[in-house]
């Protein structure tokens, strides 16, 4: 066995490739130096600081009508209704005004909201047609249901002795 001749020696002739001094290479122009635009980036920058405080401003008061609305809208279907939150009226307001628990009167209850009032509060709160349906369609081996729409929670039972129950959530 021969061995090969390390380095082994190349097969073409090696080219050397000159170097440049540091001084002749050159760097990218200045665009913005040397078009006079020095102003362009801190100005857009700057737009576009103050489109964004202002849409975070707006932002949050939208969001605050938003919740200061849900928190009167169980409330206000409540009055438009003619009913009050009380526990004898079958209506009881819960959560800062967020939720509404209703109790309507069964066959066997003594006391309890009329359905009408409490058909009322949900039309008040624009419920779906179809929601609506399932509402009055329930029987009471269907158990729990619950359904939402529009930032409205409804989760309801029947059972004629009991009547139709249950619990409206607005909001979050």
């Amino acid at each position: 066995m021969t061995s090969a001749p390390f380095p082994p020696e190349p097969s073409a002739p090696v080219v050397p490739i000159p170097l440049e001094p540091a001084s002749a290479v050159t760097s990218a122009p200045d665009v913005a130096a040397s078009s006079g635009r020095r102003w362009l980036l801190p100005w857009v920058t700057g737009a576009a600081g103050v489109a964004l405080g202002a849409a975070g401003v707006l932002g949050a008061g939208a969001i605050g009508d938003l919740l200061s609305r849900d928190g009167s809208r169980l409330p206000d279907a409540l009055s438009d209704c003619g009913a009050t939150s009380s526990p004898t009226s079958g209506f009881l307001l819960g959560d800062d005004d967020r939720s509404l628990t209703f109790d309507d009167q069964g066959e066997e209850d003594a006391s309890g909201a009329d359905t009408i009032h409490t058909l009322c509060v949900l039309d008040a709160l624009d419920i779906p047609s179809a929601v609506l349906s399932h509402v009055e369609q329930t029987t009471s081996l269907d158990g729990r249901q619950e359904e939402t729409w529009g930032g409205v929670t409804l989760a309801w039972s029947y059972h004629p002795d009991r009547g139709l129950d249950g619990v409206i959530t607005v909001g979050g």
